[in-house]
């Protein structure tokens, strides 16, 4: 029974990579199919779709350094790989770390095989643009931190408690 309920979790984590993936990237392919870098074809105050081109990571930093991130997403995605079995258990944190994988690995098939990321959500109050795969990858984060300031003490002091 036990095995079943891990396979389980294995194959709710790696449907969940899948969505974000498959989702992220037919919206990139339709807003670069149909439309010019720069237009806005759905706005409302403060926010626009919009098709942009980002070169860099998060808020355009380090432009031009492709190579550094796909190196980077490409070590942060085997740690989780070859460490899957010893991540916690907690189906929060498993959401978190399938978001966080579906969201980096969404982004490194457009650096790639475009050589740039695809932006899309235009967050115009806040300056800056992002993509389905930016704010997964985000929740993702957060749900990991999240465990890791708070979570964890809960699981070690039910544990000591056991004893």
């Amino acid at each position: 029974m036990a095995r079943t309920k891990g396979i389980g979790k294995v194959l709710f984590f790696c449907l969940i990579v899948f969505v974000v993936i498959l989702l992220d990237q037919v919206a990139k392919f339709f807003v670069s199919k149909f439309l010019v870098v720069g237009d806005c074809v759905f706005s409302f105050p403060g926010f626009c779709l919009t098709y942009s081109e980002n070169f860099g990571a998060g808020f355009s930093i380090l432009q031009g350094h492709v190579w550094l991130f796909v190196f980077v997403a490409l070590f942060f995605l085997a740690l989780i790989f070859f460490n899957f079995s010893k991540l916690p258990k907690e189906n929060y944190v498993q959401l978190g770390f399938a978001l966080f994988v579906g969201g980096t690995f969404s982004n490194l098939l457009d650096r790639l095989f475009r050589g740039f990321v695809v932006d899309y959500f235009d967050l115009r109050f806040l300056g800056f643009s992002n993509n389905l795969a930016d704010i997964t990858l985000s929740v993702g984060a957060v749900l990991i931190a999240y465990y890791l300031f708070f979570g964890k003490k809960k699981v070690v002091n039910k544990k000591l408690s056991k004893k």
